[in-house]
């Protein structure tokens, strides 16, 4: 009801946006109905007050990371009204469809395709109370699973030391198939059962950067990424550019 009452987004935008909505029987549902029956993302205090912990400093002017007591076993991605946003002048919340929409597609590939070193969290949109306000772009924040992950060092250190051919071939479909940017290590750190997982999926509307994870692999895993993605970009027909076009933009 809080999709289909808001003036501000398209009737497209709404039913693209439906299939990643979290559903009312969701057991989280209920605890963020409490927390957020109040403008809480009003500003930072506002935010702290309800109970929010911020895992990283606050960024200037960037999407904020955050965790609650209630919520165990769960993240939540927030803007805040006081800080406008609009990355590349699009809104807010369109930004943070992106995110539960890649992270989705990557999960479908990786489970068609038998994938076992890599995983993608769910991600879900929670509608906020209180959107009509004028000018305000943020009617949702991003709830996502929180899963164990090794220490940012050791993901690094793991991604330079310990990462095989057959990980980054498996790297390469996923990149190819579902698109993005920004695959490094601090979005696709390791759990600590050593898998790879993606947690950071904000461009799908965007090809891939294939040089981007060069400086976190070794020499000789380097040359042959470099080699692997030549070699299958020369031999197929569609380039990237092309497989922009056919992405699905919101």
């Amino acid at each position: 009801e809080r999709v289909e009452s808001n003036a501000a987004i398209g009737s497209s935008e709404k039913k693209a946006c439906l299939p990643f909505l979290m559903k009312d029987n969701h057991p989280i549902k209920p605890i963020l109905d409490k927390l957020f029956q109040d403008r809480v993302v009003f500003n930072l205090e506002t935010f702290l007050k309800a109970g929010f912990q911020l895992i990283s400093d606050l960024p200037e002017k960037k999407i904020i990371v955050a965790t609650h007591p209630e919520l165990a076993g769960f993240v939540v991605k927030v803007f805040l009204d006081s800080v406008p946003v609009n990355k590349f002048g699009d809104p807010n919340w369109k930004w943070l469809y992106r995110r539960a929409y890649l992270a989705s597609q990557i999960r479908k590939f990786i489970k068609k395709n038998n994938i076992k070193r890599f995983i993608a969290v769910h991600k879900w949109l929670y509608p906020l109370p209180n959107n009509q306000k004028k000018g305000n772009d943020n009617h949702w924040v991003l709830l996502a699973e929180k899963l164990p992950l090794r220490s940012a060092h050791d993901c690094l250190e793991f991604w330079k030391t310990k990462v095989k051919i057959q990980d980054l071939k498996e790297l390469y479909k996923i990149m190819k198939h579902c698109g993005g940017h920004s695959y490094r290590p601090d979005n696709i750190p390791i759990t600590r059962d050593g898998r790879f997982v993606f947690i950071d999926t904000e461009y799908p509307h965007l090809p891939p950067i294939y040089t981007e994870i060069l400086p976190y692999i070794s020499d000789e895993m380097g040359t042959f990424w470099k080699l692997h993605v030549l070699s299958h970009e020369l031999s197929q027909s569609s380039s990237i550019d092309s497989l922009a076009r056919k992405r699905k933009k919101i």
